[in-house]
């Protein structure tokens, strides 16, 4: 075998396994999903909590602006995701987004929701940028993200 074929055969090798693994779920990735669906929930319900006259739209748009960068960068990532890693382009971004929010717009919209999140925009309004506060009530609200695909094999870290 010439040097050439073994060469071609271990690019070939290389490119054929990288590629599965390079559209996965990693840690990372979950976590961007968990916090844009995390603000789907909150858009919506804010919007349908205003229609049984529960306003709570000043502290989710505080909550906005508090984590613009946060929320922003979990965007920027689900972008890279999908069109980056070969997982569906932006056609599956967009459909991401069209399944969080009929996610939530089905939900019943009721006063103790609305209390719910109305706590829940108003802490994070008040807690400036702290990224921790953002994703103890993002991991409470959204415990497994609507993801789809595989995910990332984990490699456990020596102790």
């Amino acid at each position: 075998m010439t040097l050439k074929m073994i060469v071609a055969g271990v690019i070939a090798l290389t490119t054929a396994t990288a590629s599965p693994a390079a559209n996965c779920w990693n840690m990372e990735r979950v976590a961007a999903a968990r916090i844009a669906e995390f603000n789907a929930a909150m858009m919506v319900t804010t919007l349908q909590c205003d229609l049984i006259s529960v306003d709570i739209k000043s502290s989710y748009e505080s909550f906005i602006v508090n984590y613009k960068n946060r929320l922003q960068s979990a965007d920027d990532r689900l972008k890279r995701h999908f069109k980056d890693d070969g997982a569906g382009g932006e056609k599956s971004y967009h459909q991401f987004y069209t399944q969080i929010g009929n996610r939530y717009g089905a939900a019943k919209t009721d006063s103790a929701r609305c209390a719910l999140f109305a706590a829940v925009a108003t802490e994070l309004a008040r807690s400036g940028s702290n990224d921790e506060v953002l994703d103890k009530y993002a991991s409470a609200l959204v415990p497994e993200p609507a993801i789809t695909g595989q995910r990332c094999a984990q490699i456990a870290s020596k102790p």
